[in-house]
């Protein structure tokens, strides 16, 4: 190995390691290298050469073949002898005896006359005698942990003697009677039972009647047992549901009873075992059953499965994350740092692995996960001094840390080398205590099996049927044994592999039956006979395996249930069963199909309803297909049916398979494969389609594909999935998580114990329930055979269809559908005959195919998609060969009929040249005429023009002075119109009651004396005289009176509303004037007034306002009456304006209505000209014309005369080019044409036109593509040529075999 070769200079006397790295580590003079190993098979002379060699013989262990009656002698047995604990070490005599009698004449008659699965070591088979004795006897000793009883003990003493006989006899029989066949066991039976009679020795009763395996011994009552009575007696419950727990129904059998007995006293003496035995004995049945329902409570189990590709860190891995860690040390000794790790404290795992010699060899013959195996079950190198329970282990990659593994128990299972299966290797076997399990007898397979289906038909069917049960397995079972007999596997079938699981799918099918329609003898009969085909002769590869199947069937069924398989099934229509042939059922029932046309009918409606929701499948659903559909219903509807659909590509297996979830309602998972889908992608879709099934619990098909195997990984994960439901190490603590939380309230609704194993296993159960994985393998190539051999599983967890080729009628259906649209240019009689010649060609190719590969040992795979791709070729040249054949003829046509055309024009034209001359002429002399005409009124508008410019210029100045006036006018009036704003403003808030409370005043201040007399002057309201007071000889204008009374006259709201509709803009001067006093005086202020009366203020306001609007007013009026005089004058202004543009207006008008009409003459005189002009070359050319393709006329005619016979020809030449391109690239010049040959005579036959020298370069080949082709370097060459047009129009990708180098 290289490793070792790496070490060579650490074996030297210098005792350096030298790594990669260039690094140079020396080691100490006192280190010493020790290999200890089998053989010498894979070493090099340059290590054997710098190692002392000591061989150790085997004999010198064992006890001698030559002294049988010394066999106690030997170092193993005398030690075991010796290390017994009291008190069995006083049995040491007797044991010795027994050994010295027994021992050796067994192993010699195991040596030399009897048959082992796989030969084990003599030192193994000695150790297995001792390991099942060690079970029996130690477990008669009182638990250390407990303080020992001294009257049980007593009492165990001296029931010791008579249990030391029995037990050894139990560990001789399964020590060495457990490793043979079940002829062998025969022979031993007869052998032991032989020396126990010279010997005269009774072993504690044994039965003198049976086999020596048939029988126990109870050490608790002292007494042999059969083996049957060693268990409770198993009913079968009436509410079973046999079709949604088929795969749950354990029957125990004498076998399985001593088998789960057997591995019990293993587990319980912590013996690691290894089980051996063929397909279908129940070896994981056995197991799994022990370990989920007979383990005590101290047990935790692990379950997994080998396959070809499980990898060393793989395992280690799986593993590794079901330990816990326990703690860490540092051994005293060596120094090594460990951690240790296991179980919980108190627990103990039993590690379960199933298909245990499976792991594929590594380049020197090692198998790297058993190995790792062995090296956690070796005695641990570096175990602390004086620490017990330790095993063996190993590193951690990343801390590079030994790990020491404790309180692990190895149980595994395996078949016998061969088929993938390999050779066990006997360093793992010394470990391992060795059991076989043999095949299971007719009768115990018939009891198992009659037993299920006797209570299904009393619980669920007639009663008369109940007699049929026995009759039915047994028809079953010598259909099974002589299938099993004549159809071996062999290269190109290797999936004829049957084991009893065939006959368990029989029996399942059976339980499917429905009393609805299942009534009679002859019902159950026909159903039977339809499983057995579903299951056997579904996966048969040839016409000749189908029909000696049939011929056996019917043999079985005369024999057995004694009836004419004629009288049972309808050979005229399909044996096929179904269970949505009746719609709307519930539940659904699984009958015979007994109409092929309704089938078709309900199939393609579930088709279009498929179709309506998801990505459209274009179907053409055959006979066959019709067929394939129902059988992958079949396995659907299966608690835990799966299906391997074998068949080459274009067969339809993905799309049946999706019509078939469709129809069932189960949802389909798929992966999609990408350039970058690597392992991680792909684990990420494993988790999501197991939580559909085990957490959303959702019915759901896993469509898997081997064109999407991109690492045998995904293999190896598919395989797992299939043996055990679960993907070892798939989930991470994070995704556990919400799976724990609904799996726990699943087993607390059924009153189960919730622990973590107990969680994963339901989902793994839900899982295994709701998950259907269908796998699509090609049949075709080595790969195929390979990964058979390499997963069991795909072939033994699996339902077998076999996609045979497409007879002839499902050609001739998948023609008319696929070409319909043809099929409407043509007559019936005509597309028959097409139809018929695909499918003559497809199978012409097979034969063909078949004879090029004897003759030339070349491989050409003919499939569906070949047949396909036929219809598309034809579809796609035959559009394009008709294009180019009209576009052709078309061209041709059209050039004769311009030569007659133009001889019939010439005189037209000349006629017409003559007619148009004088038109031409008078049209010349009007232009003239027009034009003239145009020049005098242009410049008549040229005058008119210029007076309306002038006058807009004028009219022009006159709005910009208006426009200077009003806005001086405005801008006056804007300083009065704030103030006015804000008086109005004031009065709107003036309240009614403010206006009351001034007039209700009797003795008012002087503000509002003074704001009132404002007010009277502005409206002109006359004062009266009063007395002064302060000078009663005179008198004073007083307004307080006048006030009064018109406050009392208008009232609070019409003295508001007089304020503000006040008329501005006419006061008089002389108000002006009186008011002028008062308004210039400070006492007059509003922010005075307001002092003494709001609605004073308001008048006050209001009264400056009116005052200050009528300055700005006397200022703004002279403007006003100016901008109303210039107003006028611009009216005049623009009005003088508007009469002159309109004459212009008139004028422009009439200039072009005349140009108009000038250009429509100038137009109908170039037009006469072109006309002319061009009847003259007209006439030239005609003549050049005639003249010159006079004489091609006659040439032209004969190219369309063979065109269109090309034309008719056209459908039997494209058959020849399409048949050519799909199916004729593989084989050779010799080969194609005389292929070509027969199918020009079929074509013949059936009254197919053709050209007559019809080949694919006659046809399709473009004289300059090929030129083009040559230059490149292409030969010249038909038959380079021919692949050139080839690649060129085939749709598929070209797969160019080119030894010469020409492509």
């Amino acid at each position: 190995a290289i490793w070792i070769e790496n070490m060579n200079t650490v074996l030297d006397d210098n005792k350096k390691l030298c790594l990669n790295s260039g690094e140079i580590i020396p080691l100490a003079e006192t280190n010493r290298v020790v290999f200890e190993v089998e053989d010498l098979s894979v070493a090099s002379p340059a290590t054997v050469s710098r190692c002392g060699m000591i061989y150790v013989e085997p004999a010198y262990l064992l006890p001698s073949r030559l002294e049988p009656d010394k066999a106690a002698g030997a170092p193993l047995m005398k030690t075991w002898l010796m290390e017994l604990p009291p008190p069995l070490d006083e049995q040491r005599e007797t044991l010795a005896k027994l050994m010295n009698t027994f021992v050796v004449p067994c192993t010699e008659l195991l040596r030399l006359e009897l048959t082992q699965p796989i030969v084990a070591p003599m030192s193994s088979v000695f150790a297995n005698i001792l390991r099942v004795l060690e079970c029996y006897l130690f477990a008669l000793l009182p638990d250390p942990s407990v303080e020992p009883d001294a009257e049980a003990m007593e009492a165990m003493k001296e029931r010791l003697p008579k249990l030391v006989e029995p037990a050894f006899f139990m560990s001789l029989i399964w020590g060495v009677g457990g490793l043979v066949d079940q002829a062998s066991r025969d022979k031993f039976d007869g052998f032991l039972r032989q020396k126990m009679k010279e010997h005269n020795t009774k072993a504690g009763g044994m039965p003198a009647s049976g086999s020596v395996f048939d029988c126990a011994f109870d050490m608790s009552g002292g007494r042999w047992l059969p083996w049957i009575k060693t268990a409770a007696e198993y009913q079968l419950s009436p509410k079973t549901d046999f079709k949604a727990d088929f795969n749950a129904l354990i029957i125990p059998t004498a076998s399985s009873i001593c088998y789960d007995s057997l591995i019990n006293t293993l587990m319980s003496g912590n013996k690691h075992t290894l089980i051996i035995g063929p397909t279908g004995t129940a070896k994981s049945v056995t197991v799994s059953q022990y370990l989920m329902n007979s383990v005590s409570a101290r047990y935790d189990p692990i379950m997994m499965a080998f396959s070809a590709q499980t990898s060393a860190n793989q395992t280690q891995d799986i593993l590794d994350s079901k330990f816990e860690k326990r703690r860490q040390g540092q051994d005293k000794d060596s120094g090594l740092a460990y951690t240790m790790w296991g179980p919980m404290l108190g627990k103990r795992f039993l590690i379960f692995i199933d298909d245990f010699n499976m792991p594929k060899r590594e380049t020197y013959g090692a198998q790297p996960p058993v190995e790792l195996m062995r090296q956690m079950i070796d005695t641990a190198a570096y175990a602390p001094p004086g620490a017990a329970g330790f095993g063996g282990g190993w590193y951690d990659r990343k801390t590079l840390r030994w790990k020491l593994i404790v309180d692990v128990t190895l149980i595994a299972a395996m078949g016998p080398p061969g088929g993938g299966r390999q050779v066990m290797t006997n360093r793992m076997i010394r470990h391992m205590h060795l059991l076989n399990f043999t095949t299971m007898s007719n009768e115990v397979v018939e009891g198992i099996f009659t037993t299920i289906t006797k209570a299904f038909l009393e619980n669920d069917m007639a009663a008369d049927l109940v007699p049929m049960a026995a009759p039915l397995v047994q028809a079953t079972l010598g259909l099974y044994t002589r299938t099993c007999d004549v159809l071996r596997p062999m290269p190109s079938k290797p999936h004829y592999t049957f084991n009893l699981r065939e006959i368990s799918k029989v029996i399942q099918g059976l339980l499917m039956a429905d009393k609805r329609r299942t009534v009679s003898r002859e019902d159950m009969a026909h159903l039977w006979a339809h499983e057995c085909e579903r299951v056997f002769a579904d996966r048969l590869i040839n016409e000749e395996d189908r029909s000696w199947f049939l011929e056996e069937t019917k043999t079985q069924m005369k024999e057995h249930l004694k009836l004419a398989y004629g009288k049972v099934v309808d050979s005229s229509r399909p044996l096929l069963y179904c269970d949505f042939f009746t719609a709307g059922a519930d539940p659904a029932i699984y009958e015979e199909v007994k109409s092929v046309d309704k089938l078709t009918e309900m199939c393609k409606d579930h088709q279009n309803e498929y179709n309506e929701h998801h990505l459209p499948m274009s179907l053409v659903l055959f006979e066959d297909a019709l067929g394939h559909v129902c059988r992958i219903s079949r396995v659907l509807r299966q608690p835990s049916g799966n299906a391997l659909l074998l068949g080459v590509g274009g067969s339809g297996r993905q799309s049946l398979t999706r019509l078939a979830a469709h129809i069932a309602d189960y949802r389909v998972f798929q992966i999609e494969m990408t350039k970058n889908y690597r392992v991680i992608e792909w684990r990420e879709d494993l988790k999501t389609v197991l939580k559909i099934a085990g957490y959303s619990m959702e019915p759901v098909v896993f469509l898997f594909v081997d064109t999407q195997i991109s690492s045998e990984i995904f293999l190896e994960n598919v395989n797992n999935l299939l043996s055990s439901g679960e993907v070892p190490n798939l989930f991470e603590e994070s995704d556990l998580g919400p799976i724990f939380e609904k799996m726990t309230q699943l087993l607390i609704s059924k009153g189960e114990s919730v622990t973590k194993t107990s969680l994963y296993a339901h989902f793994v159960k839900l899982v295994k329930k709701n998950l259907h994985v269908v796998m699509c393998m090609s049949p075709l190539g080595g790969e195929y055979t390979d990964r058979i051999r390499q997963f069991p599983s795909l072939i033994n967890n699996t339902t077998t269809d076999w996609f045979s080729p497409w007879p002839n009628s499902a050609l001739k259906a998948v023609a008319r559908t696929l070409m319909a649209e043809q099929a409407d240019t043509m007559d019936e009689e005509t597309f028959s005959s097409i139809v018929d010649t695909c499918g003559s060609m497809h199978s012409a190719v097979c034969e063909s195919s078949t004879r090029f590969l004897d003759e030339m040992r070349r491989h050409n795979y003919v499939t569906p998609t070949s047949y396909l791709e036929l219809l598309s070729v034809i579809k796609v040249v035959l559009k394009q060969r008709q294009e180019k054949i009209n576009t052709r003829r078309n061209q041709l046509s059209n050039g004769l009929d311009k030569l007659n055309k133009t001889k019939m024009e010439v005189s037209v034209l000349k006629q017409q040249l003559a007619e148009q001359q004088p038109i031409l002429i008078e049209t010349s002399a009007k232009v003239k005429e027009q034009q003239a005409q145009i020049a005098i009124d242009k410049e008549e508008a040229l005058i008119i023009k210029g007076q309306a410019e002038a006058s807009s210029a004028a009219a022009a100045t006159k709005a910009a002075e208006c426009t200077g006036i009003k806005e001086s006018a405005e801008a006056g009036l804007a300083e009065a119109l704030p103030a006015l704003d804000a008086a109005v403003k004031c009065l709107s808030k003036l309240d009614k009651s403010q206006i009351v409370e001034v007039k209700a005043l009797k003795n008012p201040p002087s503000g509002v004396r003074l704001v009132l007399q404002a007010v009277c002057i502005m409206f002109q309201i006359k004062s009266v005289k009063i007395t002064d007071p302060d000078n009663p000889q005179k008198k004073l204008d007083d307004y307080w009176g006048p006030s009064q009374k018109m406050l009392n006259d208008l009232g609070p709201d019409k003295f508001k509303q007089a304020l503000i509709g006040f008329d501005k803009d006419n006061i008089p001067d002389s108000v002006i004037k009186l008011v002028e006093p008062i308004c210039i005086s400070d006492e007059f202020q509003p922010e005075i007034i307001v002092k003494v009366s709001v609605a004073c203020e308001a008048m006050c306001l209001w009264v400056q306002a009116m005052r200050k609007y009528y300055y700005v007013s006397k200022e703004v009026e002279p403007k006003r009456r100016q901008l109303a005089a210039a107003e006028v004058e611009l009216k005049a202004a623009t009005d003088s304006k508007k009469e002159a543009e309109a004459k212009l207006d008139a004028v422009t008008k009439k200039v072009e209505a005349l140009e108009a009409a000038l250009k429509e003459a100038v137009e109908k005189m170039a037009m006469l000209e072109e006309q002319v002009a061009r009847a003259t070359v007209q006439l030239s050319n005609a003549d050049k014309l005639i003249g010159g393709l006079g004489g091609e006329a006659k040439s032209w005619e004969e190219q369309v005369a063979q065109l269109s016979l090309q034309l008719e020809n056209v459908m039997g030449d494209v058959l020849v080019c399409a048949g050519t391109i799909s199916y004729l690239g593989p084989f050779t010049a010799g080969y194609r044409s005389k292929i070509v040959g027969e199918w020009l005579g079929e074509m013949k036959a059936r009254g197919l036109r053709f050209t007559p020298d019809c080949t694919l370069s006659n046809i399709l080949a473009d004289p300059v593509k090929v030129r083009q082709w040559n230059i490149d370097g292409l030969p010249a060459d038909a038959f380079s040529i021919e692949n050139g047009i080839i690649m060129s129009v085939t749709k598929r990708w070209p797969l160019m075999i080119d030894p010469q180098g020409q492509a």
